[in-house]
Formats: C-alpha cells, structure tokens, sequence
C-alpha cells in the first residue's frame, strides 16, 4: 500500500511539472489545393451553407465542396444564367438560405439552389438604384435581415428586398459627416446595433443609420491612441463584445468603448510572442472562444492571459505545417473544422480529431 502511494505521488509530481507542454496546442494541419480539386489556389473567401456544403471563392471560380469532390461555377459567356465573373471576392448565406457572391468585376450574384443558375446585380451608371460598383468586396447581412454590400470604388449599398434594388452611402466631400472613402473593405453591425465600415484609405466609420451620419475614426501621428492605419482590413467582435480592427500595415487594433481610443497590437522582430505581421488581413473566433488572426506572415492565435499571440506558420521541411504564410479568410465549420484560406490553396485543422490523436494504445495495450 505504501509503495502504490508513493508511486502515484511521483506520477502526479511529473504530471504538475510540465504544465507548459499541457497546454501546447499540437496543431497538424491538412492542405487542399489545385491538384485535389480547387479552381486555383487564392482562396478569397469561405462559407459553410445551411446544407452542409463548403464554399470557397477564388480567383477563377467558384467552389463547392462536399467533402470528397470539388463542383466548380465559372462564367460562360454563352450562358446569361452562369455566374458574372470569376474571380470571387466575398461569400455570403442569409438568414433565408439565399447564397449571395461578391465578384471582382460582375457585381453582385445570387444563386438559385434549385435550378442551379445566378441572377446578376450589376452597376447602371445611368440607374442610381443600382449597385454602386461592380467590384464587391464585402456582403454582410445585420439583426434586421438587411443586406449591406461594400464595393471596392462605389461605397456602400443596402439591398431593398422588396423592390430589389439598392440604396446608396458615398462620400461626398462637401458634407463631413458622409462615408469618408468610397473603397469599402469591411462592414461589421456590433451588439449595440452599430454599424462599421472599414475603408482603404479613409480609416473606419460609424453609422448613424436614422440621419445617415457617419462618424470617423482614423490615423492621428500625434495621437498613439488614435486608429493606427487608415487602411483597415478586417473588422470582428469577438464573443465579450471587445471590436477588433486589422489595418494594412498598422497591425491589429482593439477599440475602447469608454473614451473611443484603440489600443494596438504591432509586429516586434525581438519579440516572438508579438503579432507575426502588421498586415491584418482577416480575423475569426472559433467555438472554443479562440481568437485567430490572419496575417501576411501567418497564422496568430491570440492569448488573452498575457496579451500575446502565438504563431502557426509555413515551413518547408514539416508537411503539414500551414500551407502558406499569406493567409486571407479564416472560417470554422459547424464540425469544428478551422478553414484557412491562403495564396496557395486551403489548410484545415480538426481540433476534435487531433484530442483524440493524442491517447492512441500500443500493441501492448499501453496508453502512448
């Protein structure tokens, strides 16, 4: 009896002694690129459907993905009905099952699922109810069931369901409270019913919906609590209710609501645990409350504790380390599968899977 105690002591003293290695993520992950199926490689955007199929937009295609085998929707130009463009921006599923794409040059798409064809929402320059701008960069649908579409030169637009047509947010120089850059990067409606805008140049607005105002947020040099670059990338709230900002090449920024100041999170060469990159160009929140940064130089998980972030990136000599550096779009699946999309295809890691992987038995019977 003395013995077992004493061995189950000396067992629980090792086990408190490696309490660093206990909470190492062991992050494998799996890649998916052209040779598996995937139009090409530059994965803009990914999206789950209500059905359970995968949707990736690239820059030749659109992507649908059932898990074994790839069915891809390209333009043809003999077919009115096939999708407007190729090349695809942004993915978007609304609250009725509808999946809209934002393509870079053919407007707007919806796609019928049943008879398998797109309806086009293209710029009318001679027709202000239409979309402001071919070039669709950002669909994001708010509480309301309101569709907000962001261009890449035309500003902002609402879509009116009702009469399909679009009601148009441009900025205009001769009022100050107008949208302050017609290049719209990120359009993000936070818990208290705000709307924000992020712009390519014009740094970050607030709408004031009911006087169609806009609030400015942007660089100030003499103000280190001011935004830290006017060209803002991707906008997220994270589960606390805490905005998060990524700029060009300003790093990641984190609002303060109290006084509307932003703290900033910068890429430090001394520093390893500092962000990999000030290019942040998307951000996500998996189901564990884990906050992701895409960036130009990999992927950042962010750790609260000690406001650090620790770095997943490529390497050559292990082969399922990420797939690239250049990360774009991060989305997690309702199976708990986390989708990176790179400049040279998809990565995925199963956080499920790898837990159990970690207590496989010998041939002995012995837990490895």
């Amino acid at each position: 009896m003395r013995r077992e105690l004493i061995t189950l002591t000396l067992v629980l003293m090792s086990l408190a002694a490696r309490p660093v290695a206990a909470h190492k993520k062991n992050v494998h992950f799996d890649h998916i690129s052209i040779r598996d199926g995937l139009s090409q490689a530059v994965v803009n955007a990914i999206l789950q459907d209500h059905r359970g199929f995968m949707w990736f937009g690239t820059q030749e295609g659109l992507n649908r993905y059932d898990g074994y085998e790839f069915e891809v929707f390209t333009h043809d130009p003999s077919d009115p009905s096939s999708i407007s463009h190729d090349s695809i921006r942004s993915l978007h599923e609304d609250k009725l099952g509808v999946l809209w794409i934002g393509t870079d040059g053919g407007g707007l798409n919806r796609f019928d699922t049943f008879s398998r064809t797109f309806t086009h929402f293209v710029h009318d320059p001679g027709n202000p109810q239409s979309v402001s701008g071919n070039r669709v960069r950002v669909i994001y649908e708010d509480r309301r069931g309101a569709l907000w579409i962001g261009t890449e030169d035309g500003g902002l637009c609402r879509f009116e369901r009702d009469t399909e047509t679009f009601s148009r947010f441009q900025q205009d120089l001769n009022r100050p409270e107008s949208l302050s850059d017609n290049r719209i990067t990120a359009i993000l409606e936070d818990r208290e019913g705000d709307l924000w805008v992020g712009t390519d140049g014009g740094g970050l607005n607030r709408l004031d919906d009911a006087q169609a105002k806009f609030a400015h947020y942007r660089n100030d040099p003499d103000d280190p609590r001011s935004l830290s670059d006017d060209r803002v990338r991707s906008l997220y709230e994270d589960k606390e209710g805490q905005l998060w900002i990524g700029t060009y090449d300003g790093g990641l920024n984190r609002l303060d609501r109290k006084d509307q100041s932003f703290h900033h999170y910068r890429h430090l060469s001394s520093d390893p645990t500092s962000l990999s990159s000030d290019r942040v160009r998307s951000i996500s929140q998996d189901s564990k409350g884990i906050l992701w940064i895409g960036t130009d130089a990999g992927l950042n998980e962010w750790k609260p504790a000690s406001e650090s972030f620790e770095r997943y990136r490529n390497s050559p000599n292990e082969s399922r380390s990420l797939r690239d550096d250049r990360v774009i779009s991060i989305y997690q699946d309702r199976g708990g599968v986390l989708w990176v999309g790179t400049y040279a295809g998809l990565s995925k890691w199963n956080a499920v899977t790898e837990a159990f992987s970690l207590y496989q038995r010998d041939s002995n019977g012995d837990s490895q």
